[in-house]
Protein backbone atom coordinates (compact mmCIF):
# COMPACT_ATOMS: atom_id res chain seq x y z
CA UNK A 1 0.00 0.00 0.00
CA UNK A 2 2.57 2.46 0.16
CA UNK A 3 4.47 2.13 -2.78
CA UNK A 4 1.12 2.57 -4.31
CA UNK A 5 0.42 5.61 -2.64
CA UNK A 6 3.82 7.06 -3.03
CA UNK A 7 3.73 5.93 -6.81
CA UNK A 8 3.81 9.14 -8.86
CA UNK A 9 1.70 7.69 -12.08
CA UNK A 10 -1.07 6.62 -10.30
CA UNK A 11 -4.15 8.47 -9.95
CA UNK A 12 -5.16 9.72 -6.68
CA UNK A 13 -8.82 8.33 -7.08
CA UNK A 14 -6.91 4.73 -7.95
CA UNK A 15 -5.18 4.55 -5.14
CA UNK A 16 -7.83 5.25 -3.04
CA UNK A 17 -10.16 2.36 -4.48
CA UNK A 18 -6.42 0.37 -3.93
CA UNK A 19 -6.65 1.42 -0.17
CA UNK A 20 -10.37 0.52 0.68
CA UNK A 21 -9.43 -2.83 -1.77
CA UNK A 22 -6.57 -3.61 1.02
CA UNK A 23 -8.73 -2.54 4.09
CA UNK A 24 -11.91 -4.68 2.99
CA UNK A 25 -13.72 -1.25 2.44
CA UNK A 26 -15.42 -1.78 -1.20
CA UNK A 27 -18.91 -2.58 -1.46
CA UNK A 28 -19.10 -5.93 -3.18
CA UNK A 29 -22.11 -8.38 -2.93
CA UNK A 30 -20.97 -9.61 0.78
CA UNK A 31 -21.16 -5.92 2.38
CA UNK A 32 -23.15 -4.19 0.76
CA UNK A 33 -26.20 -6.84 -0.61
CA UNK A 34 -28.41 -5.85 2.21
CA UNK A 35 -28.10 -2.32 2.00
CA UNK A 36 -29.22 -2.17 -2.07
CA UNK A 37 -32.01 -4.10 -3.90
CA UNK A 38 -29.20 -4.33 -7.11
CA UNK A 39 -26.30 -5.66 -5.10
CA UNK A 40 -26.75 -8.78 -4.48
CA UNK A 41 -24.79 -11.20 -2.29
CA UNK A 42 -24.09 -13.93 -5.32
CA UNK A 43 -22.14 -13.11 -8.79
CA UNK A 44 -25.20 -12.21 -11.40
CA UNK A 45 -23.61 -14.61 -13.81
CA UNK A 46 -22.29 -17.85 -11.13
CA UNK A 47 -24.57 -17.56 -8.70
CA UNK A 48 -21.25 -17.97 -6.15
CA UNK A 49 -20.78 -15.51 -3.22
CA UNK A 50 -19.21 -12.26 -4.30
CA UNK A 51 -16.17 -11.67 -2.33
CA UNK A 52 -13.03 -9.31 -3.70
CA UNK A 53 -11.08 -12.52 -4.59
CA UNK A 54 -14.08 -13.86 -6.80
CA UNK A 55 -14.64 -10.36 -8.31
CA UNK A 56 -11.17 -9.65 -9.22
CA UNK A 57 -9.73 -12.84 -9.91
CA UNK A 58 -11.73 -15.97 -10.23
CA UNK A 59 -15.22 -15.58 -12.19
CA UNK A 60 -14.84 -16.03 -15.63
CA UNK A 61 -14.34 -12.01 -17.02
CA UNK A 62 -11.43 -11.32 -14.81
CA UNK A 63 -9.56 -14.27 -15.02
CA UNK A 64 -9.48 -13.69 -19.29
CA UNK A 65 -9.05 -9.80 -18.16
CA UNK A 66 -5.34 -10.90 -16.38
CA UNK A 67 -4.64 -14.43 -18.34
CA UNK A 68 -4.66 -11.63 -21.71
CA UNK A 69 -2.57 -9.31 -19.84
CA UNK A 70 1.05 -8.50 -20.09
CA UNK A 71 2.27 -10.27 -18.54
CA UNK A 72 -0.18 -12.87 -18.00
CA UNK A 73 -1.94 -14.19 -14.71
CA UNK A 74 -3.15 -17.52 -14.33
CA UNK A 75 -5.49 -16.89 -11.61
CA UNK A 76 -6.06 -20.18 -11.16
CA UNK A 77 -2.79 -20.74 -9.30
CA UNK A 78 -3.84 -17.48 -6.70
CA UNK A 79 -5.30 -17.95 -3.49
CA UNK A 80 -8.60 -18.37 -2.62
CA UNK A 81 -9.57 -16.10 -0.15
CA UNK A 82 -12.88 -15.74 1.23
CA UNK A 83 -12.36 -12.23 2.67
CA UNK A 84 -10.22 -9.56 0.58
CA UNK A 85 -7.62 -10.01 -1.89
CA UNK A 86 -4.19 -9.58 0.79
CA UNK A 87 -2.70 -13.20 0.05
CA UNK A 88 -3.31 -12.43 -3.69
CA UNK A 89 -2.12 -9.05 -3.90
CA UNK A 90 1.01 -10.31 -2.23
CA UNK A 91 1.63 -12.99 -4.69
CA UNK A 92 0.74 -10.63 -7.60
CA UNK A 93 3.13 -7.53 -6.03
CA UNK A 94 6.31 -8.75 -4.56
CA UNK A 95 9.02 -6.81 -3.02
CA UNK A 96 10.75 -7.70 -6.01
CA UNK A 97 8.22 -5.78 -8.39
CA UNK A 98 9.69 -3.10 -10.08
CA UNK A 99 8.42 0.67 -10.15
CA UNK A 100 7.04 0.28 -13.85
CA UNK A 101 5.08 -2.65 -13.31
CA UNK A 102 2.76 -1.40 -10.00
CA UNK A 103 0.50 0.60 -12.60
CA UNK A 104 -0.57 -3.03 -12.64
CA UNK A 105 -2.98 -2.81 -10.01
CA UNK A 106 -4.78 -0.26 -11.98
CA UNK A 107 -6.50 -3.40 -13.94
CA UNK A 108 -8.09 -3.89 -10.88
CA UNK A 109 -10.00 -0.16 -10.92
CA UNK A 110 -11.21 -0.82 -14.80
CA UNK A 111 -12.16 -4.42 -13.63
CA UNK A 112 -14.49 -2.29 -10.68
CA UNK A 113 -15.53 0.00 -12.72
CA UNK A 114 -16.68 -2.88 -15.52
CA UNK A 115 -18.70 -4.42 -12.61
CA UNK A 116 -20.50 -1.52 -11.72
CA UNK A 117 -21.71 -0.67 -14.87
CA UNK A 118 -23.22 -3.99 -15.62
CA UNK A 119 -24.38 -3.80 -12.20
CA UNK A 120 -26.14 -0.03 -12.35
CA UNK A 121 -26.11 1.05 -16.17
CA UNK A 122 -26.91 -2.64 -17.68
CA UNK A 123 -23.24 -1.63 -19.67
CA UNK A 124 -21.03 -4.65 -20.50
CA UNK A 125 -17.62 -4.23 -20.70
CA UNK A 126 -15.33 -6.37 -23.03
CA UNK A 127 -12.29 -7.81 -22.17
CA UNK A 128 -10.33 -5.47 -24.56
CA UNK A 129 -11.80 -2.41 -23.54
CA UNK A 130 -10.40 -3.28 -19.87
CA UNK A 131 -7.12 -3.46 -21.50
CA UNK A 132 -7.38 -0.37 -23.05
CA UNK A 133 -8.67 1.83 -20.67
CA UNK A 134 -6.27 0.71 -18.43
CA UNK A 135 -3.10 1.45 -21.01
CA UNK A 136 -4.88 5.24 -21.75
CA UNK A 137 -4.96 5.81 -18.29
CA UNK A 138 -0.75 4.65 -18.07
CA UNK A 139 -0.48 6.56 -20.61
CA UNK A 140 -2.05 10.00 -19.59
CA UNK A 141 -0.71 9.68 -16.15
CA UNK A 142 3.17 9.81 -17.62
CA UNK A 143 2.94 12.56 -20.08
CA UNK A 144 1.13 14.36 -17.12
CA UNK A 145 4.21 13.49 -14.70
CA UNK A 146 6.59 14.59 -17.61
CA UNK A 147 4.96 17.76 -18.44
CA UNK A 148 4.76 18.69 -14.46
CA UNK A 149 8.47 18.02 -14.22
CA UNK A 150 9.26 20.17 -17.24
CA UNK A 151 6.95 22.98 -16.26
CA UNK A 152 7.80 23.00 -12.26
CA UNK A 153 10.51 24.91 -12.08
CA UNK A 154 8.41 27.65 -14.66
CA UNK A 155 5.45 27.35 -12.19
CA UNK A 156 7.35 27.46 -9.27
CA UNK A 157 8.87 31.30 -10.46
CA UNK A 158 4.85 32.11 -11.13
CA UNK A 159 3.95 30.89 -7.79
CA UNK A 160 6.89 32.84 -6.16
CA UNK A 161 5.55 36.42 -7.64
CA UNK A 162 4.15 39.06 -5.48
CA UNK A 163 2.01 41.74 -6.05
CA UNK A 164 5.59 43.59 -6.46
CA UNK A 165 6.50 41.56 -8.75
CA UNK A 166 3.69 42.44 -11.57
CA UNK A 167 2.72 45.76 -13.02
CA UNK A 168 0.49 46.71 -9.57
CA UNK A 169 -1.74 48.83 -12.07
CA UNK A 170 -3.04 45.66 -13.93
CA UNK A 171 -4.85 44.83 -10.80
CA UNK A 172 -4.62 46.46 -7.88
CA UNK A 173 -6.63 49.86 -7.07
CA UNK A 174 -6.78 52.33 -4.53
CA UNK A 175 -10.03 53.99 -5.75
CA UNK A 176 -12.36 51.15 -6.70
CA UNK A 177 -15.39 54.51 -7.46
CA UNK A 178 -13.38 55.70 -10.03
CA UNK A 179 -13.55 52.87 -12.23
CA UNK A 180 -16.82 52.66 -14.98
CA UNK A 181 -19.36 50.11 -15.28
CA UNK A 182 -20.51 47.56 -12.69
CA UNK A 183 -18.19 47.02 -9.54
CA UNK A 184 -18.89 43.53 -8.06
CA UNK A 185 -17.26 43.89 -4.12
CA UNK A 186 -17.08 40.36 -2.82
CA UNK A 187 -15.94 39.03 1.26
CA UNK A 188 -15.97 36.34 3.07
CA UNK A 189 -16.67 35.81 7.24
CA UNK A 190 -15.34 32.51 8.74
CA UNK A 191 -13.26 31.34 11.46
CA UNK A 192 -9.63 31.12 11.46
CA UNK A 193 -7.92 27.93 9.80
CA UNK A 194 -7.60 25.67 12.54
CA UNK A 195 -7.31 21.58 12.34
CA UNK A 196 -9.97 21.38 15.41
CA UNK A 197 -12.32 22.64 13.66
CA UNK A 198 -11.54 21.57 9.81
CA UNK A 199 -15.26 22.41 8.02
CA UNK A 200 -17.35 24.86 9.41
CA UNK A 201 -19.86 27.85 8.11
CA UNK A 202 -19.04 30.97 6.59
CA UNK A 203 -20.17 34.15 5.93
CA UNK A 204 -20.90 35.64 2.22
CA UNK A 205 -21.52 39.35 1.19
CA UNK A 206 -21.48 41.08 -2.09
CA UNK A 207 -22.25 44.31 -3.08
CA UNK A 208 -23.15 45.08 -6.89
CA UNK A 209 -23.24 48.62 -8.01
CA UNK A 210 -24.42 50.05 -10.95
CA UNK A 211 -25.69 46.79 -12.12
CA UNK A 212 -26.86 46.90 -15.71
CA UNK A 213 -27.12 49.27 -17.87
CA UNK A 214 -30.01 51.64 -18.18
CA UNK A 215 -31.38 51.05 -14.78
CA UNK A 216 -28.91 51.75 -12.53
CA UNK A 217 -29.28 50.02 -9.13
CA UNK A 218 -27.30 48.61 -5.98
CA UNK A 219 -27.52 45.01 -4.80
CA UNK A 220 -26.74 44.10 -1.17
CA UNK A 221 -26.46 40.05 -0.79
CA UNK A 222 -25.78 38.32 2.45
CA UNK A 223 -25.37 34.49 2.12
CA UNK A 224 -24.07 31.50 4.09
CA UNK A 225 -21.83 28.41 2.84
CA UNK A 226 -22.41 25.40 4.90
CA UNK A 227 -19.65 23.36 4.26
CA UNK A 228 -16.50 25.34 4.22
CA UNK A 229 -12.79 23.87 4.90
CA UNK A 230 -10.78 27.08 4.62
CA UNK A 231 -10.68 31.16 4.48
CA UNK A 232 -9.38 30.62 1.08
CA UNK A 233 -12.40 28.72 -0.03
CA UNK A 234 -14.58 31.04 1.70
CA UNK A 235 -13.40 33.76 -0.09
CA UNK A 236 -13.61 32.15 -3.25
CA UNK A 237 -17.04 30.74 -3.13
CA UNK A 238 -17.96 34.31 -2.33
CA UNK A 239 -16.10 35.29 -5.96
CA UNK A 240 -18.20 32.49 -7.72
CA UNK A 241 -21.64 33.28 -6.38
CA UNK A 242 -21.20 36.87 -7.39
CA UNK A 243 -19.63 35.83 -10.77
CA UNK A 244 -22.68 33.68 -11.23
CA UNK A 245 -25.09 36.48 -10.28
CA UNK A 246 -23.12 39.08 -12.58
CA UNK A 247 -23.64 36.50 -15.43
CA UNK A 248 -27.33 35.86 -14.83
CA UNK A 249 -27.83 39.42 -15.02
CA UNK A 250 -26.23 39.81 -18.19
CA UNK A 251 -23.13 42.67 -17.22
CA UNK A 252 -20.62 42.78 -19.45
CA UNK A 253 -16.82 44.11 -18.49
CA UNK A 254 -17.64 43.55 -14.39
CA UNK A 255 -14.83 44.97 -12.03
CA UNK A 256 -15.08 42.03 -9.97
CA UNK A 257 -12.99 43.34 -6.17
CA UNK A 258 -11.96 41.32 -3.52
CA UNK A 259 -9.16 42.17 -0.87
CA UNK A 260 -7.58 38.37 -0.86
CA UNK A 261 -4.32 38.67 -2.56
CA UNK A 262 -3.85 35.12 -3.64
CA UNK A 263 -7.08 34.63 -5.71
CA UNK A 264 -6.30 38.45 -7.30
CA UNK A 265 -2.92 37.11 -8.00
CA UNK A 266 -4.51 33.53 -9.54
CA UNK A 267 -6.97 35.40 -11.27
CA UNK A 268 -4.67 37.89 -13.14
CA UNK A 269 -1.75 35.45 -13.85
CA UNK A 270 -1.69 33.00 -16.91
CA UNK A 271 -2.03 29.16 -15.59
CA UNK A 272 -5.95 28.66 -14.06
CA UNK A 273 -4.94 25.06 -13.61
CA UNK A 274 -3.48 25.30 -10.24
CA UNK A 275 -4.77 27.62 -7.64
CA UNK A 276 -4.12 28.67 -4.50
CA UNK A 277 -5.29 25.53 -2.87
CA UNK A 278 -6.50 22.20 -4.80
CA UNK A 279 -9.71 22.22 -2.92
CA UNK A 280 -11.48 25.28 -4.06
CA UNK A 281 -10.95 24.43 -7.54
CA UNK A 282 -14.42 23.93 -7.70
CA UNK A 283 -15.58 27.66 -7.27
CA UNK A 284 -12.44 29.23 -8.96
CA UNK A 285 -13.33 27.30 -12.12
CA UNK A 286 -16.82 28.04 -11.94
CA UNK A 287 -15.86 31.95 -11.38
CA UNK A 288 -13.84 31.50 -14.58
CA UNK A 289 -16.21 29.91 -16.63
CA UNK A 290 -18.59 32.64 -15.80
CA UNK A 291 -16.69 35.96 -16.10
CA UNK A 292 -13.88 35.09 -18.12
CA UNK A 293 -16.12 35.42 -21.20
CA UNK A 294 -17.75 38.29 -20.40
CA UNK A 295 -14.51 40.36 -20.23
CA UNK A 296 -13.88 40.38 -16.44
CA UNK A 297 -11.73 41.81 -14.67
CA UNK A 298 -10.22 41.11 -11.04
CA UNK A 299 -8.77 43.59 -8.50
CA UNK A 300 -7.21 43.77 -5.43
CA UNK A 301 -8.62 46.35 -3.32
CA UNK A 302 -7.66 47.28 0.43
CA UNK A 303 -10.09 46.24 3.45
CA UNK A 304 -10.72 49.81 4.09
CA UNK A 305 -12.71 50.05 0.46
CA UNK A 306 -14.44 46.83 1.21
CA UNK A 307 -16.18 47.30 3.84
CA UNK A 308 -19.89 47.20 2.89
CA UNK A 309 -18.99 43.53 1.34
CA UNK A 310 -17.42 42.87 4.47
CA UNK A 311 -20.17 43.62 6.74
CA UNK A 312 -22.82 41.88 4.55
CA UNK A 313 -20.10 38.63 5.27
CA UNK A 314 -20.31 38.92 9.18
CA UNK A 315 -23.91 39.70 8.99
CA UNK A 316 -24.69 36.03 6.54
CA UNK A 317 -22.09 34.65 9.52
CA UNK A 318 -24.00 35.19 12.60
CA UNK A 319 -27.55 34.99 11.23
CA UNK A 320 -29.44 31.99 12.28
CA UNK A 321 -32.20 31.85 9.54
CA UNK A 322 -32.07 29.49 6.88
CA UNK A 323 -34.81 31.23 4.72
CA UNK A 324 -33.88 34.02 2.55
CA UNK A 325 -35.94 37.97 2.47
CA UNK A 326 -35.89 39.53 -0.94
CA UNK A 327 -36.66 43.23 -1.06
CA UNK A 328 -36.77 45.36 -3.71
CA UNK A 329 -37.10 49.04 -3.49
CA UNK A 330 -35.65 50.07 -7.42
CA UNK A 331 -38.76 52.27 -8.96
CA UNK A 332 -38.03 50.57 -12.66
CA UNK A 333 -38.87 46.96 -10.84
CA UNK A 334 -42.04 47.70 -10.13
CA UNK A 335 -43.24 44.72 -12.55
CA UNK A 336 -40.50 42.51 -12.38
CA UNK A 337 -36.81 41.95 -10.58
CA UNK A 338 -34.51 40.48 -12.71
CA UNK A 339 -31.98 39.86 -9.76
CA UNK A 340 -35.25 37.33 -8.23
CA UNK A 341 -35.07 35.88 -11.96
CA UNK A 342 -31.54 35.52 -11.50
CA UNK A 343 -30.91 33.98 -8.08
CA UNK A 344 -33.71 31.37 -8.75
CA UNK A 345 -31.26 29.83 -11.46
CA UNK A 346 -27.79 30.15 -9.32
CA UNK A 347 -28.84 28.55 -5.92
CA UNK A 348 -27.74 24.78 -5.75
CA UNK A 349 -25.89 23.16 -2.79
CA UNK A 350 -23.24 25.41 -2.05
CA UNK A 351 -24.89 28.58 -1.10
CA UNK A 352 -27.92 29.32 0.74
CA UNK A 353 -28.98 33.07 0.48
CA UNK A 354 -30.19 34.83 3.61
CA UNK A 355 -30.88 38.05 2.43
CA UNK A 356 -31.15 40.06 -1.35
CA UNK A 357 -32.27 43.61 -1.05
CA UNK A 358 -32.09 45.58 -4.72
CA UNK A 359 -32.42 49.47 -4.61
Amino acid sequence: MKRIWKHKTISPCIKTFCWRLIRRALATGQRAGSLSPKIQNECSLYNMPENDAHMFFHYDFARVVWFSATPPIITSNLPQEQDGVQETLSAIITMNTGEEELPKIITLWFIWKARNDACFNNKKWSVLQVHHSTAVEITTSISELNADKQGNELQERRERRTLEDLDPNHFRITLPASLSGTRCYTDASITPDNDENPVRHAGLGILIVNAYAGTPSTIYINAKMMNCGSVIMAEAAALDLAAQILKKLGIQHPSVLTDNEQLAIFFNGQNYQNPPRWEIKPHTQSFINSCLSRGRKVYKICRSNNTTAHLLANQARQCSRHSAEFNCTNSQHVNNCPLRTALNSVLGAHFTLLAVSCC
